[in-house]
């Protein structure tokens, strides 16, 4: 477990690193590498990753609350039960990322190219998803309350059937 929280690390290159339960937080890691990167419950509220290089890195019950990762590359990285609530991802690459059960209450993915992510089960209210290319996205379960998707690709995007959500969620008697 390292402590690295508001540190300058602009364009620094860290790839295949270890950051489970690290603190980041408000740390500037503005067009880093930080490709296949392990973040899994790490604090990363107010972090700064704009433009970075974070392919397959894995989020995992992560706090990603108010970080901006604007204009990086995320595809088919992981952020599973990861808080993710005003987080800011316009204009990022983020294909394929699995985000099963996130938290993006006010999440930003304004112009995000998110074609086939999975974002069952996730919380999206309230989250502006104006311009993003969401075509095949998985909204399997997902809150989507309040959501915005204005100008957004939606082609093939896969949302739940009513009654194989009922079936699903049977507690039974």
């Amino acid at each position: 477990q390292c402590k690295l929280n508001s540190m300058n690390l602009r364009g620094a290159k860290f790839p295949l690193c270890d950051f489970e339960e690290a603190d980041l937080s408000a740390t500037n890691l503005t067009d880093a590498d930080l490709t296949q990167c392990m973040f899994k419950n790490a604090n990363l509220n107010g972090l700064g990753a704009k433009g970075a290089l974070l392919v397959a890195a894995d989020f995992s019950s992560a706090n990603l609350s108010q970080a901006v990762f604007a204009d990086a590359d995320l595809h088919m990285s992981m952020f599973i039960g990861t808080n993710i609530n005003e987080a800011n991802f316009d204009n990022a690459d983020m294909r394929q990322c699995y985000m099963d059960g996130a938290t993006a209450l006010k999440a930003r993915f304004q112009d995000a190219q998110l074609n086939y992510a999975v974002m069952s089960h996730a919380d999206l209210r309230l989250a502006d998803f104006s311009g993003a290319d969401m075509q095949g996205v998985d909204l399997h379960a997902a809150i989507e309350e309040g959501a915005k998707y204005d100008k957004a690709n939606m082609k093939g995007v896969k949302r739940t059937d009513a009654d194989l959500f009922e079936a699903e969620n049977y507690k039974g008697k």
